[in-house]
């Protein structure tokens, strides 16, 4: 046992090292939360509580970096874990053999990891989190949904295609990040979804996209980073989207009007962008990664 009572961090925040991990203790709050890794250890262990001062504190989140390039780790919680928030990049380039999620999460940050897991298991009792068919890490947008309803995150991040589950209405920032190998995307026409938002697929390598008509928003950033999208298809029964001259997805800027004068999407390999007179509005990334566009 560590014990090096530094005061780095404000007059609440002590850090403490304790088995390998050193915490931030947050005597305001009475919690502690995992910051580094110190150790060498592939089997991690992160306890309920640590004890400092003769207090105990709750362990309730693992930090952004705490576990930055381990290899070939494997992580469990205590049986009564009171984890309750996984930071962006937690685990970032680190390499997870198996990790185990505790039924008391409620929140995994986007791009809480950046690679694939080759073990992943999540408690039955957690309301909030359910793995579908060991693929798809799914959340509850509120616990009064029937289904988990929101995509976060591929566990096998060499995946080439990914069947979204009718009832999902939205995938999640860098859900499909990293999935080199991924070339498609199947949605259902009867597909509940709604929403895309930023970075959803981005550095994949998806080639052909579905839109259902129950989607009402590509947020801002959707198609970041994906080169190689040039086959699109738009439901006609779609209020918010149409798909013009396979060339470009537009949107209405105002809902209210028949016109669709935004351009929010170019496919990929296109060379000259003609631009229609009606268009009001070029989207951000519309162009993103169009490298042939010379004009």
């Amino acid at each position: 046992m560590m014990n090096d009572g530094n005061k780095n961090h404000g007059s609440y925040e002590i850090s403490y090292a304790i088995n390998g991990i050193r915490y931030f203790i947050n005597k305001d709050e009475k919690t502690a939360s995992v910051y580094e890794c110190i150790n060498s250890n592939i089997d991690i262990y992160i306890p309920r509580s640590i004890k400092y001062e003769s207090i105990e504190y709750p362990v309730t989140s693992i930090l952004p970096n705490a576990f930055y390039q381990m290899k070939s780790i494997k992580i469990q919680f205590a049986p009564d874990s009171q984890i309750q928030s996984i930071y962006t990049e937690a685990f970032c380039f680190s390499s997870i053999e198996s990790i185990s999620f505790p039924s008391s999460l409620i929140k995994l940050q986007p791009n809480w990891y950046n690679s694939s897991i080759k073990k992943i298991s999540i408690s039955p009792n957690n309301p909030y989190y359910s793995l579908y068919e060991n693929t798809f890490i799914l959340k509850k947008s509120s616990l009064e949904k029937e289904n988990f309803d929101v995509l976060i995150f591929v566990t096998n991040k060499s995946i080439e295609k990914a069947v979204i589950p009718s009832y999902i209405e939205i995938i999640e920032s860098c859900a499909f990040e990293l999935c080199y190998n991924l070339r498609k995307i199947e949605i259902s026409d009867d597909s509940k979804l709604r929403i895309i938002n930023e970075d959803a697929f981005s550095f994949s390598n998806i080639d052909s996209l579905y839109i259902p008509a129950s989607l009402v928003e590509l947020k801002k950033g959707w198609c970041n980073k994906i080169e190689k999208l040039t086959h699109i298809k738009i439901s006609s029964n779609n209020q918010r989207y149409i798909y013009l001259n396979e060339t470009y997805i537009l949107e209405k800027s105002d809902q209210n009007s028949d016109i669709y004068d935004t351009i929010v999407f170019a496919r990929r390999d296109i060379q000259t962008a003609v631009i229609p007179s009606f268009i009001k509005i070029i989207g951000q990334y519309a162009f993103n990664s169009c490298k042939s566009l010379t004009k």
